[in-house]
C-alpha cells in the first residue's frame, strides 16, 4: 500500500462548548481535495442542534442566533454532510475533539457510528514538527507557509498535504496520523 493519501475531506467543526455530551455541532465546514489538489468542492453548513445557543459561542464562531434558528437540525445536516464524504478517508486537525461530537452526534441521532477512516493532523504534526511553539492549527499553517486568511478545512487538508511529505523525509508513515476508534472515546 502507498502511503501517501491525495484524495480525502478535511473538515472543521463550529461547536458549542469544550463537551460532547452536553455542547452540539453548530456548523459542518469541509473541503474535498483530490490528487492532492483542492477542487471547488465544499461542504459548508451551519446547522440549528435545537437548543439555545449562549453569546460567548456566537462571538467566538461568528454564528449568530438568528442563523442557527433558520438553519435546518444538525442531524439533518451531518446526514448531508456524511453524504458529501462518502467513503474518503477524513483529515481532521485533533479529531479527538471532533470525533467526539460527530460520535455524540450519531449516538442522539440514532444513526451507525462513522466508519471512515480519519487523519488527525495534530498527532502527525507532534511527530514530525519539532521546535513549534505549540500545535495550534494556525502555528503549524505558518510553519508549512500556509495562508491562515483560508478558510480552517482548507489549512487542515494543505497541512496534511505538508505533513505526508515532512514524514517520509523523516522515514516516518504518514499514516501514524491515523486515529483509532479507542482514541477518539478517551
Amino acid at each position: 500500500m502507498k502511503n501517501d493519501l491525495k484524495d480525502f475531506v478535511a473538515l472543521d467543526l463550529e461547536v458549542t462548548g469544550d463537551n460532547p455530551t452536553v455542547d452540539l455541532i453548530i456548523k459542518f465546514d469541509a473541503v474535498r481535495f483530490r490528487n492532492g489538489k483542492l477542487p471547488m468542492d465544499r461542504f459548508q453548513e451551519v446547522c440549528n442542534p435545537g437548543a439555545k445557543i449562549n453569546e460567548s459561542t456566537q462571538a467566538k464562531t461568528g454564528i449568530s442566533l438568528s442563523v442557527i434558528k433558520k438553519a435546518r437540525p444538525t442531524d439533518i445536516v451531518q446526514a448531508a454532510f456524511f453524504h458529501f464524504l462518502g467513503g474518503c478517508p477524513l483529515i481532521i486537525h485533533n479529531a479527538q475533539f471532533d470525533m467526539a461530537f460527530i460520535n455524540a452526534e450519531c449516538e442522539r441521532s440514532h444513526i451507525d457510528k462513522f466508519a471512515n477512516t480519519v487523519i488527525d493532523t495534530l498527532t502527525l504534526a507532534r511527530k514530525t514538527v519539532k521546535n513549534a511553539a505549540n500545535f495550534k492549527l494556525e502555528t503549524l499553517s505558518a510553519i508549512a507557509k500556509i495562508s491562515t486568511d483560508e478558510p480552517a478545512p482548507y489549512q487542515v487538508g494543505r497541512l496534511w498535504l505538508f505533513l505526508q511529505v515532512r514524514a517520509s523525509k523523516r522515514g516516518l508513515d504518514p499514516m501514524l496520523g491515523i486515529t483509532r476508534e479507542n482514541e477518539m472515546q478517551a
